[in-house]
């Protein structure tokens, strides 16, 4: 992962420059030739960053020294299902990152999930097999 200059921001500087209880803040990840080759399409590394703090410290385990440029607001459509079902139209923070500087955390992410639905594999298996 390359180094930040002075006069870029990091997610986890993002996340203490905005209020995080009030604003809902969206990472977009933006594709270039690195994420081609590894057959990825564009994805958000989060939808809502200040949604509840496992999904923060999820985002700052693996992204939190990635930097991010083109910090502007969007309109989206949120759906919601507890209780009520429907939608509703809402600003957020979105800021862009590139693959390249996301890739090593991306990778790392995708592999402790692995690794964890594979944990939960054996327990189920070894569970089974005692009962």
């Amino acid at each position: 992962m390359r180094e930040c200059n002075v006069y870029e921001i990091t997610v986890a500087k993002l996340l203490n420059v905005v209020h995080e209880s009030t604003e809902r803040i969206k990472i977009h990840v933006v594709s270039d030739f690195d994420m081609c080759k590894d057959n990825q399409r564009e994805f958000d590394i989060t939808e809502n960053f200040s949604e509840n703090q496992a999904e923060i410290d999820r985002v700052l385990k693996y992204y939190a020294d990635v930097p991010v440029w083109n910090i502007h607001i969007e309109i989206d459509d949120v759906h919601f299902y507890n209780g009520n079902k429907g939608r509703y139209t809402v600003a957020c923070i979105v800021a862009n990152c590139h693959y390249k500087d996301a890739r090593e955390g991306f990778l790392r992410e995708k592999e402790d999930l692995r690794k964890a639905k594979r944990r939960e594999y054996n327990k189920k298996r070894r569970e089974s097999k005692n009962a």
